[in-house]
């Protein structure tokens, strides 16, 4: 997937596991052509038939312009008969209403707040398999508020800034097995575990962890 981006020159974007919202516009649409697949089901109608209603529905906000014209620049044949003239291909270039419906967004995201962002050798708490485990911030990535963290199982996994609890508890000293998101490291670092740097007794325990700031 990555070297297919590479070769034909595009960035090539992921989301953070267990935040689907961050990938909104596709879930979206996903949802959208389930729910088609499931109704044309229920009702015993042709599943194709339905993605075809789809594909020449016009979309609203955008001059009445179908994702079939968007895509092709032209209009589908449909069940019904239509003009010559209909199906000619006609450029289309809807820039400027699709940044219109961006800003939009704007009203709706008056009452979001970002979350302090977080360094590298922050003492985190995440929660994986169940518990809210401890780890350390490695670093960061591209993706807006996605972070590659360490937790306290030798784990190395991606989470949204919203997934990650920052605390005053003593770093530990956490090393992982060389992983897609870091640099190489030295060849005896992916033989090491993960320990705390601090005994059992001197341990903060999870109840005290401080509340999350917005």
């Amino acid at each position: 997937m990555w070297s297919f981006a590479m070769e034909w020159n595009f960035n090539l974007s992921t989301s953070s596991p267990t935040y689907p919202q961050s990938n909104g516009t596709v879930e979206r649409s996903i949802q959208t052509v389930k729910s088609l697949l499931r109704k044309a089901a229920d009702n015993g109608g042709d599943p194709y038939t339905a993605l075809l209603r789809y594909r020449y529905a016009p979309i609203s906000d955008l001059d009445g312009l179908s994702p079939a014209q968007l895509l092709f620049s032209r209009c589908l044949k449909k069940k019904l008969p239509v003009t010559a003239e209909s199906l000619e291909p006609e450029t289309q270039r809807p820039r400027n209403e699709l940044i219109a419906r961006q800003k939009r967004r704007k009203y709706f995201d008056r009452s979001a707040h970002n979350l302090p962002p977080l360094k590298p050798r922050d003492v985190i708490r995440v929660h994986k398999d169940g518990k809210l485990q401890q780890g350390v911030v490695r670093h960061t990535l591209d993706a807006p508020r996605s972070y590659v963290v360490s937790t306290e199982t030798a784990a190395v996994i991606r989470r949204n800034r919203r997934d990650l609890i920052r605390t005053r508890e003593t770093v530990p000293v956490c090393y992982s097995p060389m992983d897609d998101f870091d640099p190489p490291v030295s060849p005896g670092a992916s033989e090491q575990k993960c320990a705390s740097s601090v005994s059992a007794s001197e341990s903060v325990s999870t109840s005290t962890i401080p509340s999350q700031q917005q």
